[in-house]
């Protein structure tokens, strides 16, 4: 109760009431959250104002949170919170004991909340960045390397690729944890892999905690043998606090470096080690080697397992060993409540599940120490509540509201993933179909020409860099971006909008094929690695030498960059990362015809997209490089072609679609006699009257002046175009045999 008397500063930040006089600690008290709940938790001053707020600011600012007790009252007139909506959360993790160790009772923790967790563990005991990264760049070069694959048999790209991931998970091993030397270059080979195969996957950071303040690593023997094994004497630590505040620093230049946030796990274990009451104190008078079985030391309020007895063998007696490293059941909850609040973005506290073997009170205070250290790590990471200052000698109530709003902002921030941009309706005063276009030479002036290719800007008057793109604000937004990889189609455009997708088409590399691989191509991949070096900027081949800048993925990214600002009203700003920094590939359609087709597959391979749609192709009928592992799952690749198209009898399409396993998902369906959905089939194909013309077949699929036409002058292929750009990608046909008159052996 707060009698009214005090001096008392008291407002809500999401679902917390955060309450603070002068002589009091601030403690977070859940509470229901009544319509306007701010203004219903405004308590007034009655004396000390600016005092209170410095110290209520200056607690959240700097993250100088005292522990919160367990004595938590609310009015019982208050109304019953409202249930929160059920959430399913799909987690992988790259780490080893100590990943298995901190989300052992994650699970449990979800259940109880009445939430779903989907959780892939990518795990080997003792197992640093270093190792899983080898694996991954071992599986790059060759995916029949054993040495790129788990004991499951499975890459790591494998595991990423199985499923739509909303959190991957990367950390350190403990005894390099402190090292940030250690880290690189190997986080950053990881955080690679991961945006290529699970793009909508956020990235983050488990930070580990420190050995147990009596563990053999702050011995003198100990510290002698860790420098020894790692070479770092000058930074091997020799106290809990050293090893601490080294990993915490090194955790914390990570995720900087990542732009990821972290999981502090490590500091819930210091905050929980360090408390007064109930931090573990070493056992006093202890000696190991007086001990005989089964004598175990005091070792309550350990969050690590500690001393225990190795069961005798045959040829051993039962011996007495210090696990200071590994999480007991303590810590393991500590860290899942510490996990659980960062996936879940809901509080832990007041959780039901509760191990059996911890006492509900110390449970309770498990829970709120969870809750401050993540609250306290994304207060650091907000610079809008660091920035909240005190300023005036009295505290109107505009202030207290703006302390609402940035606290509201911290918490918000606390409990979850930072809410990236949602595709929601259009805000647009005057929906309508809107059209841009803009040189890439003008949006991006570190863009270059190549004139030995004829990828080049051209002129004032004849512009060769031109890019276009449209949206339709009319239309309900399905939050998906086509990406066209051929010269630009304004027929096919009002048609992308038109389902509600946004559509842009990129000045790239597309003009080398007349130039490159000639007279013929120098292996099976040759003009496989072009076309990736096309697409993404990257040294792939040797027969192009292509700057970053002006890939494809580089160019669309600016080009959709200048969209958001120069049409937010577009809702450009959904296919951004978070930072800004690139594309959400997830929620991009890679689309061409003829070679644009054939470069949309070749990257759909090295990088996971929503969907490929192939109109005549891919091509390359003397490549092998379709049959490479693709990030892209091959139920994400439709293609449409005419059988006059030549195409056909050179053998590009039929070939190319088995290599990339399209017969897994349904027969080759003549579109002329079927109806949509076509047998859920991703093989589409024509006979449709084109005047036994074959170039003109080649461009039949594609709307245009080629493309055949009903009596009424309506595209025959409308529907199809409909399918290949909306149908269900988890809707497939049944599996077929390969052609045996379909050559792919070459």
């Amino acid at each position: 109760t707060i009698q009214p008397s005090v001096p008392v500063v008291r407002w809500l930040a999401s679902e917390k009431v955060i309450i603070m006089n002068a002589a009091a600690p601030c403690h977070a008290v859940p509470v229901p959250r009544p319509k306007r709940w701010w203004a219903s938790h405004l308590v007034p001053f009655s004396s000390g104002p600016m005092l209170a707020a410095g110290l209520i600011l200056s607690g959240l600012i700097l993250g100088g949170w005292a522990l919160p007790g367990f004595a938590q009252e609310t009015s019982p007139t208050e109304p019953a919170p409202l249930a929160a909506p059920s959430k399913h959360v799909r987690l992988l993790t790259i780490g080893n004991s100590f990943t298995r160790n901190a989300t052992r009772y994650l699970e449990d923790l979800a259940t109880a909340a009445g939430h779903q967790l989907t959780h892939r563990p990518v795990s080997v005991g003792g197992s640093s960045l270093q190792f899983h990264a080898d694996k991954a760049q071992a599986f790059e070069r060759d995916r029949d390397d054993s040495q790129g694959k788990y004991a499951d048999g499975l890459s790591l790209q494998q595991q990423l690729k199985s499923g739509q991931w909303d959190y991957v998970t990367v950390q350190q091993v403990s005894i390099q944890s402190h090292n940030l030397s250690t880290y690189r270059p190997y986080a950053g080979q990881l955080q690679a892999i991961i945006a290529r195969y699970a793009p909508g996957a956020e990235l983050l950071v488990h930070q580990t905690w420190a050995y147990r303040v009596d563990d053999p690593r702050f011995a003198p023997a100990g510290q002698a043998a860790n420098r020894a094994e790692n070479q770092s004497a000058d930074q091997e630590p020799r106290t809990q606090q050293a090893m601490f505040q080294g990993l915490k620093n090194a955790y914390d230049m990570l995720a900087q470096e990542l732009g990821a946030r972290q999981i502090p796990v490590g500091d819930a274990f210091y905050l929980v080690d360090r408390h007064s009451e109930y931090g573990f104190q070493p056992p006093r008078g202890f000696d190991p080697a007086e001990a005989s079985f089964p004598e175990l030391p005091e070792q309550r309020f350990s969050l690590h397992v500690g001393w225990r007895w190795r069961p005798a063998t045959r040829d051993q007696p039962a011996k007495l060993v210090i696990d200071g490293h590994h999480a007991n059941s303590a810590g393991e909850y500590l860290g899942a409540c510490v996990w659980f609040e960062t996936l879940f973005g809901e509080s832990c506290q007041g959780n039901p599940f509760v191990p059996a073997d911890l006492e509900p009170q110390y449970a309770s205070f498990l829970q709120s120490a969870a809750h401050q250290a993540v609250v306290q790590e994304a207060t650091v990471r907000e610079a809008t509540v660091r920035e909240a200052t005190v300023q005036e000698a009295t505290v109107q109530e505009a202030t207290v509201q703006e302390a609402t709003v940035q606290a509201a902002r911290s918490e918000l921030a606390a409990a979850g993933r930072r809410p990236a941009a949602t595709m929601d309706d259009y805000a647009d005063p005057q929906p309508q179909q809107y059209q841009f276009q803009a040189r890439a030479s003008r949006l991006d002036p570190e863009a270059k020409e190549y004139p030995e290719i004829n990828f080049v800007f051209g002129s004032e008057d004849k512009p060769q860099d031109l890019q276009h793109a449209a949206v339709d604000t009319r239309v309900a937004p399905q939050g998906k971006l086509v990406i066209w990889l051929m010269g630009h189609n304004p027929a096919l455009f009002d048609r992308l909008t038109g389902y509600g997708l946004h559509a842009i088409q990129v000045s790239y590399a597309n003009k080398w094929f007349g130039v490159l691989c000639r007279p013929e191509p120098a292996s099976p991949t040759a003009r496989g690695q072009v076309r990736l070096e096309a697409a993404t900027g990257l040294d792939f081949s040797q027969e192009l030498d292509l700057q970053p800048h002006d890939g494809m993925m580089h160019r669309a990214w600016v080009m959709v960059r200048w969209l958001a600002a120069e049409h937010p009203q577009g809702n450009w700003q959904y296919f951004l990362r978070d930072d800004g920094q690139g594309l959400r590939w997830d929620r991009v359609i890679v689309s061409g015809s003829s070679h644009g087709s054939t470069t949309a597959a070749r990257f759909a391979q090295y990088q996971r997209v929503d969907r490929v749609v192939m109109l005549c192709g891919p091509r390359d009928q003397d490549q092998d490089w379709q049959s490479d592992f693709s990030a892209t799952p091959a139920e994400r690749y439709f293609g449409f072609s005419h059988v006059l198209d030549g195409g056909w009898t050179g053998d590009h399409y039929c070939r190319s679609w088995e290599l990339l396993g399209l017969h897994e998902f349904g027969p080759i369906v003549n579109v002329d006699a079927a109806a949509p959905p076509y047998a859920d089939s991703r093989r589409l194909v024509s006979a449709a009257d084109v005047q036994q013309d074959a170039n003109r077949a080649h461009s039949a699929v594609t709307p245009g002046r080629a493309s055949p036409q009903d009596a009424q002058g309506a595209y025959l292929y409308e529907p199809v175009w409909r399918y290949l750009y909306n149908h269900p990608v988890d809707a497939v046909g049944t599996p077929t045999q390969r052609d045996p008159n379909c050559d792919v052996a070459r």
